[in-house]
């Protein structure tokens, strides 16, 4: 199967890059700044002590490790065959946009599929990427299109449940050999598996908090990134390479687990966040500072649970708990985002999906319910 070339004359967003100093050398770390200062003496007198300074040198050799992990999965690269995935991600925003551009930056061929007006911007700029996961802020270069007709390894779902079947008309039904959707909820599935069959198409989540403020610009601002795609890595030979390319970017990726773990561990912790930031307009922290609402979010927590596992997925309702629980106080959810922006919420694809499951096993759900009611009076 023919990989397009970076120099090839028929893709000029490629060229443009070469010729501005794109890819991977056309970038600012925010880590090379901290390096530049590391060997500056400080002052006794201003050393910090103690717990503060066990903290920092904790942070330092935090920071370290992650650099050196970096410095081994570029080499790695490096060290393969010339042959490689050629990859295509559908849809430039918080998720797209960061998977797309993180594959670009570690050297991965992707191609980046998008709406004509913002292919236009993105030839001009690129993908300018700060990721506190990565540990990076730069700016990437992936070949940027507007639809596919030609054979891809793999192609990456990234638009919005809202906007899904107009961006599928940009994909040539026969083009990729691997489809793995990064959507929210679990009715894409479907829709997914009609248009490109069901031996292609993997169920796939990704866990991350990542937006795009303006076009172009990409700011990823979790603790991690993981990916998770369903079933083993050897049935569907690109599964592997997919993950392999996906890790050298930087992105923790696991597989091997059922489709419906895959799909029903991530709702069951969005569905409470999203619902929950969403109908009370207010991030995790004052959610937990008011306990009638602290007790809404875990109760659509519990029941969210009680309705995956009644699907067939293995989900702890202490252990999703726990894992919002630890979440930083300041995060929100993209659906709250879209409301406050006047933009359509996946209303329908995540509690949508929660409520319809738990209607076929009879399971009720108040607390969904109940958000769910104040997020449509709002939207």
């Amino acid at each position: 199967m023919p990989v397009p070339a970076a120099h090839r004359a028929d893709e000029p967003v490629r060229d443009r890059a070469d010729a501005v100093g794109g890819g991977r050398h056309h970038r600012r770390s925010r880590a090379r700044g901290r390096r530049q200062g590391r060997d500056r003496v400080v002052p006794s007198r201003l050393r910090r002590h103690g717990a503060a300074g066990a903290r920092d040198r904790a942070d330092r050799d935090d920071h370290r490790a992650r650099r050196a992990a970096r410095r081994a999965r570029r080499a790695d690269a490096r060290e393969r065959p010339l042959r490689r995935l050629l990859i295509a991600v559908l849809g430039p925003g918080g998720v797209g946009g960061l998977v797309a551009g993180a594959l670009a930056h570690a050297g991965e061929p992707v191609v980046l599929l998008c709406r004509e007006e913002t292919a236009d911007t993105l030839a001009r700029t690129g993908l300018h990427v700060t990721s506190r996961a990565l540990d990076e802020d730069f700016v990437a270069w992936p070949r940027i299109a507007t639809t596919l007709d030609e054979p891809v390894d793999a192609l990456l779902v990234a638009s919005k449940a809202t906007t899904l079947s107009a961006s599928l008309e940009r994909v040539a039904p026969d083009a990729p050999r691997l489809v793995v959707p990064l959507l929210n909820g679990l009715d894409h599935m479907e829709v997914l598996r009609a248009r490109f069959g069901d031996a292609r198409t993997r169920a796939g989540v990704i866990r991350v908090q990542s937006d795009r403020p303006a076009v172009g610009r990409i700011v990823q601002d979790s603790a991690a990134v993981r990916i998770d795609i369903a079933g083993p890595e050897t049935d569907i030979p690109p599964v592997a390479a997919l993950a392999r390319a996906l890790r050298s970017a930087g992105i923790e990726t696991r597989t091997g687990a059922s489709e419906a773990d895959v799909l029903w561990s991530k709702l069951a912790r969005l569905n409470a966040i999203a619902c929950a930031t969403t109908a009370f307009d207010a991030t995790l922290g004052e959610i937990r500072e008011d306990p009638s609402r602290l007790s809404a979010l875990h109760a659509a927590i519990a029941e969210t649970a009680a309705v995956a596992r009644a699907e067939g997925a293995d989900v702890d309702t202490d252990t999703t708990i726990a894992e919002v629980d630890a979440l930083r106080g300041d995060q929100s959810s993209s659906m709250a985002r879209d409301v406050a922006a006047a933009r359509a919420p996946e209303l329908d694809a995540i509690p949508g999906a929660v409520l319809r499951a738990a209607a076929r096993h009879g399971i009720a759900t108040p607390a969904v319910e109940y958000l769910h009611a104040r997020i449509a009076a709002r939207a």
